[in-house]
C-alpha cells in the first residue's frame, strides 16, 4: 500500500513538472524565435461587429470588354462593434459583391456577425466587411468537444485536453516561428515531435512501463519515417515547389529563402507522428493487458511477441487507411483539379504536388508498419524481463 502511495505521489510530481517544463519550453522558444518577426501587426485594423440596420444598396454596371458586363453591388449598413477599444460603438460599414467572382458572399442580413476592416475609400462608410464571423462558432464547437472529452474521458479526458493544447501551441508558437526565423527545419521538426510524444504520453499515462514502451515505439517510428523521407526526397529530386503557397514562401525573405524541401520533411513527420503515437500506445496497452491476464506459462517473450504481431495486423490496415483518407481529404480540391487538367496518368503521377501527397501516404504507412513489430519487441522484453512494478493504466 505504501509503495502504491509513493508511486502515485511520484507520478503527480512528474505530471506537474511536465506541465511546467512544457510552459517554459513554449514561452522561451517563442520569445527567441519571434523577437525579430512582425506577426499579427494589423490586429487593430480588424473588428468584430453585429449588423443592426441595412441603410442602402447601390448597383453599378461596368464592362471589361465587348459584351462582358458585370454588376458590382454595395450594401451600406450600421453595425455595433463587438471587439477592440471602440467596443459598443455604432459605425457605418459596407459590403461589396461582384457577380464576376465565384463564391460571392451571401448578402448581409440584420443580426449577422461580421469581420470589418478599416478603409478610407467610401464616402458613407469607414469600414468594409471582409468575412462573416466564423471563429466564434469554431470556438463554441471546440468547447463542446472539450466538454464531451471530460464527460467520457474524465481524468484522462482532462489530460487529453491539456496535451492537445500544448501540442497546438508547440506547433503554432514554436515550430512555425522557428521556420520563419530561419532555424534548422530538420532539427526543429524532430525536436517538436519528441516534445509532443514525451509530453503527451506522460500527461495521459504517467510514468510506467507502458509509457516507456510507447515512447520507444514512437521514437522508432518517427525516426524511420524521417530517414525514409530524406532518402526518397534525395532520390526523387524534390524541389519543394508543390503549389502556389510554396512560391509565396520563397518571397518572404529573398536574402535567406526558406528551405522548401525541409518544410515538406517537417510536414510529413509531424503529420505522421499522431498516427504512429496512436499505434504505439494502443499496442503497448493491449500487450500489457494480455500480459497481466496471461497464465504463468504464457508470460514469456515469444508468446507476447506473437500476440503483438496479431494485434498489430488488425491495427495496420485501419491506421494506413486513416493516413490515406486524411491526406486525400486535406487536398481533395487540388486532387480533383489535377485529375481534370492532367494530360495523362504518367504526367499526373510525376507532378510534384501529387508526388508529395503520395510520399506522405507511403512514408507514413511505412512508419506505422515498422512501429508495430518494434513496439511489440520492446513491450515483450520490458514486460517480461523487468521486475513486477505498479503500472498505471
Amino acid at each position: 500500500m505504501k509503495n502504491v502511495k509513493n508511486y502515485n505521489l511520484k507520478n503527480k510530481v512528474i505530471y506537474i513538472i511536465t506541465i511546467l517544463l512544457s510552459i517554459i519550453y513554449i514561452i522561451t522558444f517563442n520569445k527567441i524565435f519571434t523577437k525579430d518577426l512582425d506577426l499579427f501587426q494589423n490586429n487593430d485594423e480588424y473588428l468584430k461587429a453585429k449588423v443592426i440596420e441595412i441603410i442602402d444598396t447601390e448597383e453599378n454596371e461596368y464592362e471589361l470588354g465587348l459584351n462582358d458586363k458585370h454588376i458590382e453591388t454595395t450594401i451600406y449598413f450600421k453595425a455595433k462593434i463587438l471587439s477592440g477599444s471602440e467596443k459598443g460603438e455604432i459605425i457605418n460599414a459596407a459590403q461589396q459583391l461582384n457577380d464576376m467572382y465565384a463564391g460571392n458572399q451571401k448578402q448581409i442580413e440584420i443580426n449577422k456577425k461580421v469581420l470589418l476592416m478599416k478603409v478610407n475609400y467610401f464616402e458613407d462608410a469607414d469600414y468594409l466587411m471582409t468575412e462573416y464571423l466564423k471563429s466564434d462558432y469554431l470556438f463554441i464547437l471546440g468547447i463542446i468537444l472539450l466538454i464531451f472529452l471530460i464527460i467520457f474521458g474524465q481524468k484522462k479526458g482532462i489530460n487529453t485536453i491539456i496535451s492537445l493544447i500544448f501540442t497546438c501551441l508547440a506547433i503554432l508558437l514554436v515550430f512555425i516561428p522557428s521556420i520563419l526565423a530561419n532555424q534548422n527545419i530538420y532539427l526543429w521538426s524532430i525536436i517538436t515531435c519528441i516534445f509532443i510524444i514525451v509530453m503527451t504520453l506522460i500527461l495521459i499515462n504517467g510514468i510506467s512501463k507502458k509509457t516507456l514502451c510507447s515512447m520507444i515505439g514512437c521514437f522508432t517510428g518517427v525516426l524511420l519515417t524521417a530517414i525514409l523521407t530524406l532518402i526518397m526526397s534525395k532520390i526523387m529530386n524534390l524541389t519543394g515547389l508543390v503549389d502556389e503557397q510554396s512560391y509565396y514562401l520563397q518571397l518572404l525573405d529573398t536574402e535567406h529563402p526558406l528551405d522548401l524541401k525541409a518544410i515538406i520533411f517537417g510536414g510529413i513527420i509531424i503529420g505522421a507522428v499522431g498516427a504512429i503515437m496512436d499505434v504505439a500506445v494502443s499496442l503497448s496497452a493491449s500487450l500489457l493487458e494480455v500480459y497481466e491476464k496471461a497464465t504463468t506459462e504464457e508470460k514469456n517473450v515469444k508468446s507476447l511477441i506473437k500476440s503483438g504481431f496479431t494485434i498489430g495486423r488488425d491495427m495496420m490496415g485501419t491506421m494506413s487507411n486513416t493516413l490515406v483518407m486524411a491526406y486525400i481529404g486535406n487536398s481533395l480540391s487540388t486532387t480533383i483539379l489535377m485529375l481534370v487538367y492532367s494530360g495523362s496518368i504518367i504526367e499526373l503521377l510525376n507532378k510534384e504536388m501529387i508526388v508529395v501527397e503520395l510520399l506522405q501516404i507511403l512514408v507514413g504507412s511505412f512508419g506505422l508498419l515498422l512501429t508495430i513489430p518494434f513496439t511489440s519487441l520492446v513491450c515483450s522484453f520490458i514486460y517480461c524481463k523487468t521486475n513486477n512494478l505498479k503500472i498505471s493504466t
